[in-house]
């Protein structure tokens, strides 16, 4: 059955089954190994190729037993085992294939790679881990070479390696949990992007990008973009210098006139203690009131990097309508708020914010200087639609804007203004997506255009932290790199 040959078509003979069926490529060897039997009772497995009367081809596998000789010392018979590893060589030969297949993928994938054992002390706590395996793009974009790590640990490797890695690879590890992050590897110098995962209990795998370079581009990116909010700020500032004094004067004119007073009264030597106190709280009270004029103008004003916290909009409101006071009364506009109480707060950058804010009132103001001074309203309005959404509305009565002019309001540089850039809302809808959320505007109610922006919720009404899966850290690199 395994030569294709039937019994009785078979003499017996070793050589004429050699010439039937053995593969003419093997023959010669078939018969080395049978002379070696016979003659130097020499016992080697053979394998050979086995061509059948129908022209299939086998592998076969031969192994001589027990050799009889006659009373001269010549061979008689030739047992042995003889078996057809046809299914075995080509399972085989399909995996070494697969392999190399793997392996041609694996070293040239641009993507890095390494296969690790985590290491855990008594307690089962991961404290270091070994490198099994790892690809070019792993050599190429950690200086590191496969055989000078290979079998070693990374402690050995890099002793300065942050335990961070060690334990959140090893939770990988040890879980069965994949994890998806972004890191920076001190002992490398470079940012990574790295997603885990876990093929075996106790082993780990990494398939990691160098971003380094994005990084190092989107911060300066970043440090443009501060760089274009702070000037669009002092811009800001410029065009209300004049509100802005008129304000700051007030409070300085008061406590020049209450300290006038009372140094008159001490000087008559008639003084009312009384009357002398309450000048000086007027005093107080009034350079608090300056105080707070110019701690708004500095808060605004000033230079630095977004700064990631838990911020009250109704807060923000406040301050922006205390800073544009002046403004806002110069126009002739009543301001009206309709803030919500117990409002949920929102995680992220108060002063850019409060840079909405301020633009969207203005520009409300603005709008409504050439109407009826008795048709001047101003709404500032805080809500929160659902419990994970916070949405402000800041709506006026002016002449509202056509359809036209509604679909290109946040194009960058489109302005109706005869001296405006056009950037300020383009800014804007550029913060408030950052922050996650949405800018839009619509006709007001009242005749003008509700500018409402709304931004995720990060507390409940009554404090609870509101949960937002992945979405805290999303916002946090949206904040520092978008815009």
């Amino acid at each position: 059955r395994i030569f294709g040959i039937a019994k009785d078509d078979f003499s017996g003979d070793l050589a004429e089954l050699t010439a039937r069926a053995i593969h003419p490529e093997d023959r010669a060897e078939v018969e080395r190994v049978n002379r070696a039997v016979i003659t130097e009772r020499k016992h080697s497995p053979i394998e050979f190729r086995i061509v059948r009367s129908d022209g299939s081809v086998r592998i076969g596998r031969a192994e001589a037993g027990e050799l009889t000789l006659d009373r001269d010392g010549n061979a008689l018979t030739l047992t042995g085992i003889v078996q057809d590893i046809t299914e075995q060589r080509l399972a085989e030969r399909a995996m070494a294939e697969s392999e190399e297949r793997y392996r041609l993928l694996f070293d040239h994938m641009l993507s890095g790679i390494a296969l690790h054992e985590v290491i855990v002390d008594a307690s089962g706590k991961p404290v270091d881990y070994r490198f099994l395996s790892v690809n070019a793009a792993f050599e190429r974009m950690t200086g590191l070479h496969a055989p000078e790590i290979l079998g070693r640990t990374v402690r050995e490797v890099m002793p300065e390696i942050e335990l961070s890695w060690i334990d959140r690879y090893g939770q990988v590890a040890l879980t069965g949990q994949p994890a998806r992050f972004e890191g920076f590897a001190r002992a490398l110098g470079r940012h990574f992007d790295v997603l885990a995962y876990c093929p075996r209990p106790g082993q780990f795998v990494v398939v990691f990008h160098d971003v380094t370079e994005q990084k190092q581009a989107q911060q300066q990116a970043d440090e443009r973009q501060a760089e274009l909010l702070h000037v669009s700020r002092l811009s800001t500032l410029g065009e209300m210098a004049s509100g802005l004094a008129h304000e700051l004067n007030q409070p300085l004119s008061a406590i020049m006139s209450y300290a006038s007073a009372s140094v008159r009264s001490l000087q008559r030597n008639d003084f009312d203690p009384m009357k002398l106190a309450t000048n000086l709280n007027n005093i107080v009270a009034q350079s608090s009131r300056a105080g707070d004029i110019i701690r708004r103008v500095r808060d605004f004003a000033q230079r630095r990097q977004p700064r990631l916290e838990i911020v009250d909009v109704n807060q923000c409101v406040q301050e922006v309508l205390g800073l544009l006071h002046t403004t806002i009364r110069h126009a002739g506009v009543e301001t009206v708020t309709e803030l919500a109480r117990n409002l949920p707060t929102v995680h992220g950058d108060a002063i850019q914010l409060e840079q909405v804010l301020v633009n969207l009132t203005r520009n409300a103001v603005e709008a409504m200087l050439g109407c009826d001074p008795d048709h001047r309203r101003l709404t500032v309005r805080s809500e929160a639609p659902s419990p994970k959404v916070v949405a402000i509305t800041v709506s006026d009565t002016g002449p509202g804007m056509d359809d036209k002019t509604m679909a290109r309001v946040f194009e960058p540089f489109f302005t109706t203004k005869d001296n405006g850039l056009g950037i300020g809302l383009s800014i804007s809808r550029s913060i408030i997506e950052s922050h996650r959320g949405r800018l839009s505007v619509t006709p007001s109610e009242e005749g003008g255009c509700a500018f409402t922006f709304t931004l995720p919720a990060s507390q409940s009404p009554g404090g609870e932290h509101v949960p937002q899966g992945d979405k805290e850290e999303a916002l946090d690199r949206d904040l520092l790199t978008r815009r």
